[in-house]
C-alpha cells in the first residue's frame, strides 16, 4: 500500500485550511488535496495557490521574530514553491509575480527578485509598489543608476502602492544616490534631500532617520546627525529590514569622531545587544578600543565580525591595523592583502586606500620598505588628503635614507591634519 502524509502534519496545513476557507473550499476537499509523501501538492487552481503564496507571506512576516535563520529560509522558500505554482498555472497575473519577488527579497535572493519583479511591472508597468522594490532590488545588486530610475518612476507614476509608501521609494532612493555618489559632495547633498522628503513623507520612519544620521555623519555635520539618530531611536518604528541597532551604530560612530569613546563604546554594545549579527557593530566597536589603546580586545571585536560575514572589508582591514599595533606584520599583511583581494567592497568612509595605507605600516614593520613606500602611495593616489598615509609615507622614505623626501611627506601630513600629534612628533624627528 502507498504511504500518504496525514493531513495534520503537513507543514502547511494551517495556511491550506484558510485558503481553503477563502476560496470557499470545504474541509472535506482539504484531505484530497495532500500528495503522495515527497511530492507537491496536486491542485490546479490558480487561484488556491496564489492566495497559499501571499498567505505563508503574511503569516512569516508575523512569525519571524521568535525563528531561526534556517526556519526564516524554509518558511519563504516555501512560499516561493507556492508562488511558482501560481505562475505555472497563470504566468500572466502580476500579483504571484510580485509575492514571489517578495519573498527572494526576504531571503536575499536579490537576483531572484529583480527577475520576479521585473515580470510584474512587465505586466502591470504603473504599479509603484513593485517599481519601488525593484529599485531596492537593484541598489542591494550594486545597479544603483538602475535603482534611482526605477524609484523616480514609482514617484511619478504615484498609483498602486499597496503597503509601501512613497517615502519608501524616497528613502530608497536616498540609499543608491548616496552609493553612486562615491563621497562627492553634491551627490551626497541629493541623497540627503531623499531622505529629508522620505521623513517629510512619514515622521514615524526610523530607518530613513538612522540612515539620514549616517549620512550627515559623512558630510562632517555631526550635532545635525546625533539629532536625526536619536529620533530614530525616539520614534523606534518602521525599521524595514533593518533594527534599532543602525541608529545606535551610527551614533557610535559620530561620538567616536567626537573623541567621545565611553559614550560610543555604550552606543555600539546597545547596537550588538540588539544584533549580535551586526558585524559593523562589532568592528567599529573594535576600531574605538584600538583607538584607545585596546589592541587585544580590539582584534577580539574584529575577529567577532569576521565570523559573521568572512569577506567584510573594513573589518579585515581594521584587523590587519590592530595586528600591526601588536607587531604581529606577517599576519597584518595577509589581512590587508585579503581585504583588498576578497574584500566585499564594504570600506566605509576613508575607502580602500584604508587596507593599503596599512599593508604598507606591515611591510614597514617587515622592513620590506620599497614595498611599503609603494604601497603608502597608493592609497595617497586613491585619497591624496588622507594624512595618516602621508605620515607612513614619510616613515618609509626615512628608512631608505630619503631624508629630504620623507620632511616633504610629514610636512604635507601636517598641513592636511595641523591638530596630528603623530604628524609632528615624526616631524620634529626627522628634523
Amino acid at each position: 500500500m502507498k504511504n500518504y502524509t496525514p493531513y495534520t502534519s503537513h507543514p502547511t496545513f494551517k495556511i491550506v485550511l484558510s485558503c481553503l476557507s477563502i476560496l470557499g473550499l470545504s474541509f472535506s476537499y482539504s484531505n484530497r488535496i495532500f500528495a503522495q509523501e515527497g511530492q507537491p501538492l496536486q491542485v490546479q487552481n490558480f487561484d488556491y495557490w496564489a492566495e497559499l503564496c501571499s498567505a505563508s507571506l503574511k503569516t512569516q512576516t508575523n512569525q519571524q521574530q521568535t525563528q531561526t535563520d534556517e526556519e526564516i529560509i524554509k518558511a519563504y522558500e516555501e512560499a516561493i514553491k507556492a508562488c511558482d505554482q501560481a505562475i505555472a498555472l497563470n504566468p500572466n497575473e502580476p500579483v504571484a509575480w510580485r509575492d514571489k519577488g517578495n519573498a527572494h527579497f526576504a531571503i536575499a535572493q536579490y537576483a531572484e527578485a529583480l527577475a520576479a519583479y521585473s515580470q510584474a511591472i512587465r505586466l502591470e508597468p504603473k504599479n509603484s509598489a513593485v517599481l519601488a522594490k525593484r529599485c531596492a532590488s537593484q541598489s542591494k545588486l550594486g545597479n544603483y543608476q538602475d535603482a534611482i530610475s526605477d524609484c523616480e518612476t514609482a514617484l511619478r507614476v504615484d498609483d498602486q502602492w499597496d503597503t509601501v509608501t512613497r517615502g519608501f521609494a524616497l528613502y530608497q532612493r536616498g540609499v543608491a544616490q548616496w552609493q553612486l555618489s562615491q563621497g562627492e559632495k553634491s551627490l551626497l547633498e541629493e541623497a540627503l534631500v531623499s531622505f529629508n522628503l522620505a521623513i517629510q513623507s512619514n515622521s514615524d520612519y526610523s530607518l530613513a532617520w538612522a540612515t539620514q544620521c549616517g549620512l550627515l555623519t559623512d558630510l562632517g555635520r555631526y550635532d545635525e546627525a546625533l539629532v536625526s539618530c536619536e529620533r530614530a531611536l525616539q520614534v523606534n518604528k518602521d525599521w524595514g529590514d533593518r533594527t534599532a541597532a543602525v541608529a545606535w551604530t551610527n551614533q557610535g560612530r559620530i561620538l567616536a569622531k567626537q573623541e567621545k569613546y565611553d559614550l560610543a563604546l555604550e552606543s555600539y554594545n546597545q547596537a550588538i545587544a540588539i544584533d549580535s549579527k551586526d558585524e559593523v557593530a562589532w568592528t567599529e566597536r573594535g576600531a574605538v578600543l584600538y583607538t584607545i589603546g585596546k589592541p587585544g580586545e580590539a582584534l577580539t571585536e574584529h575577529q567577532w565580525a569576521l565570523k559573521i560575514s568572512p569577506n567584510y572589508s573594513l573589518a579585515l582591514a581594521n584587523q590587519c591595523a590592530t595586528l600591526n599595533q601588536l607587531n604581529k606584520y606577517d599576519e597584518a599583511l595577509a589581512a590587508c592583502e585579503k581585504a583588498i583581494q576578497e574584500g566585499d567592497g564594504r570600506w566605509g568612509q576613508e575607502g580602500v586606500a584604508y587596507a593599503w595605507n596599512h599593508r604598507g605600516n606591515a611591510l614597514t614593520g617587515l622592513s620590506r620598505f620599497e614595498e611599503a613606500l609603494a604601497s603608502n602611495n597608493r592609497a595617497i593616489a586613491l585619497q591624496p588628503n588622507y594624512a595618516d598615509a602621508w605620515i607612513n609615507r614619510g616613515v618609509a622614505l626615512w628608512y631608505l635614507g630619503r631624508f629630504p623626501d620623507a620632511l616633504a611627506a610629514t610636512q604635507q601630513a601636517t598641513e592636511i591634519n595641523p591638530n596630528s600629534s603623530k604628524a609632528w612628533f615624526n616631524f620634529g624627528r626627522i628634523l
